[in-house]
């Protein structure tokens, strides 16, 4: 996913948390100008507020769960590796992938939604 299309995500969800009741302001508060800034400088402020919340999150996971590999050369197409078999698969063409399980993400801090 982009940068942007990310940045695009968080302001919707940034919108609908600042038109809640919790959030507290009003559709006229979320007028931009042509720089994309909110004119109402409260949430402008709150916009900044949750970008850099956003950013903060950083997670370190544990070791993968397994590996996706991708290449003719991985045993025909697509395969999924345990630690052992992605370490003696050294064939450079061969794209091995980590993947995670929701239990790694959760143990790292980050809620995964359904």
């Amino acid at each position: 996913m982009d940068t942007n299309n990310m940045r695009d995500i968080s302001r919707e969800q940034f919108e609908t948390f600042a038109l809640s009741s919790e959030g507290g302001l009003f559709a006229g508060h979320l007028a931009t100008g042509e720089d994309g800034e909110y004119l109402n400088y409260a949430a402008q402020c709150y916009w900044l507020f949750w970008q850099a919340s956003r950013e903060a999150v950083a997670a370190e996971l544990c070791a993968p769960s397994h590996w996706v590999a991708d290449y003719a050369a991985c045993g025909g197409g697509r395969a999924v590796f345990d630690a052992e078999k992605a370490s003696k698969v050294t064939d450079p063409l061969c794209l091995k992938t980590p993947a995670y399980t929701v239990h790694a993400l959760e143990k790292a801090g980050l809620k995964v939604a359904p």
